[in-house]
């Protein structure tokens, strides 16, 4: 019997799964392109004031504090918005600069330093209607933030309510809060930017974001982000349609970057993760809202971390598209783990991803129906190639399961364990594995057109021969 004379196998065929990659791409090039008109379609202020702050006496406004940084602020906001230069040197705050809309904050780059020096505050810039009608075009660069001498709390720039922010090149050292973080914000970049301390956050419905070309070092903290890189999360309510592109994440206590809290449509691509304690990229169902779903993970790279397709019995993570993603040595901490985990999730498409010495299985699918796993590559791992674990209606095509190495490791290229059934596993190479064989529990899964097409069930070894009859 082949699979499309059996009415129980009804997986995602390979087709299907490259329409939804198709539609993920243009998804991608439509949020990019659209996200950048709506920054441009924010009017810039015509005859804009500008009031430079030095401590050389150069400046319109001369001294070396937070007042009087605020005290340009507030005159450039008088007089309808413009842009603030403070000229290096240290400035001491004792409270949070506040930004209204149509303020440009720059600095001269790392020379530029603003330190908290007063009681502790949640950051160090924020914008002045935090809790109230969002404010618009406000924009922060070229400086540098630290906390002050024996300060707890402290984060780096907060937006809340913002629509067309920018926040970039600024370089943050030491902080134990977000470096920078957006809360209810739209339409925002934030990009170029250096972080250690704290990571980046994009907070409580956030959408339309751009977080590209940063830098996060050492967050080590258990704060807000709980230690992660770039955090895009709910609360009150999904973050979603964020970009998170081509970001170097390093050295984390948390995730490098996560996804949660019912967020969707987000895209995380072309980013590279090394060295997080936790997953190095993550899709989580987490906080009690809907699970992520239309979300994408490519073409990143993730070193000694793993990447997690991961829902909860409640919270199923749904059309998540995962592809072209490469993950080596992936480890928690310092313990074995998968490379890639897809756990309650359904209807995703796993592609093209390469998974390099997992101290456990290089990719398991548990626990999840209805996905398409094709033409991935797997090899040297500790245990199986691929498992589908309690996994039913899955089709596991084109994938290559194989060990290079001089005294192989990874014992199965491919196997079921569990209540695993209906799935169709179909067209791998199966290649020098300890064991080639492929193991099915599934009394209905079928094994055709592989390379081998040995069969293992629990009563033994089937051919593919007979198999068909």
């Amino acid at each position: 019997m082949t699979p499309k004379d059996n009415p129980k196998v009804t997986s995602m065929t390979r087709r299907d799964g490259v329409a939804q990659l198709l539609r993920h791409v243009l998804l991608i090039v439509y949020y990019i392109v659209a996200m950048g008109f709506r920054a441009s379609a924010i009017p810039a202020l015509p005859n804009a004031a500008t009031i430079v702050v030095a401590q050389d006496g150069s400046g319109d406004i001369n001294g070396s504090s937070g007042a009087d940084i605020q005290s340009a602020i507030d005159n450039v906001t008088s007089r309808g918005g413009g842009l603030v230069i403070v000229r290096e040197g240290i400035y001491l705050c004792s409270k949070s600069l506040c930004l209204s809309s149509n303020i440009s904050l720059k600095g001269t780059g790392p020379a530029t330093i603003l330190k908290l020096n007063g009681p502790d505050q949640f950051a160090v810039i924020q914008n002045r209607h935090f809790d109230t009608p969002v404010d618009v075009n406000i924009t922060v660069n070229s400086l540098a933030i630290e906390p002050g001498k024996g300060k707890v709390t402290c984060g780096g720039v907060t937006m809340s309510n913002v629509r067309g922010g920018r926040i970039s090149d600024i370089q943050t050292t030491g902080l134990n809060c977000a470096g920078i973080a957006l809360r209810y914000s739209s339409e925002c970049r934030i990009d170029g930017n250096r972080i250690s301390g704290g990571g980046i956050e994009l907070l409580w419905t956030s959408h339309d974001n751009i977080v590209t070309g940063n830098m996060i070092t050492d967050v080590v903290v258990e704060g807000v982000n709980d230690g992660h890189g770039i955090l895009v999360s709910g609360g009150a309510g999904p973050g979603y349609r964020n970009i998170i592109s081509n970001n170097t994440v390093l050295n984390v206590r948390g995730i490098g970057i996560s996804i949660d809290g019912g967020s969707y449509q987000c895209i995380v691509t072309n980013n590279i993760v090394d060295g997080a304690t936790m997953d190095g990229i993550n899709l989580e169902g987490w906080n009690g809202l809907a699970a992520p779903y239309d979300c994408t993970i490519a073409n990143n790279i993730v070193r000694h971390a793993r990447i997690a397709v991961a829902g909860l019995p409640g919270l199923r993570i749904q059309r998540a598209i995962c592809t072209g993603n490469i993950i080596d040595r992936p480890r928690w901490g310092t313990q074995d783990i998968d490379g890639l985990l897809v756990q309650h999730a359904d209807t995703c498409t796993i592609s093209n991803n390469i998974v390099s010495e997992a101290g456990w299985n290089g990719m398991v699918v548990t626990e999840s129906d209805s996905n398409t796993i094709v033409s991935n590559t797997v090899k040297n791992s500790k245990i199986n190639g691929i498992k589908l674990q309690n996994a039913q209606r899955n089709t596991v095509s084109a994938n290559r399961c194989f060990d290079d190495q001089a005294t192989p490791t990874q014992q199965c290229g491919l196997a079921e364990t569990g209540n695993s059934n209906h799935n169709l596993i179909t067209a791998n190479v199966l290649l020098n594995n300890i064991d080639n064989r492929i193991g099915l529990v599934g009394q209905d899964s079928k094994a055709v057109n592989n390379l081998p097409n040995d069969i293992q069930f629990t009563s033994g070894i089937i051919t593919s021969e007979a198999l068909k009859q």
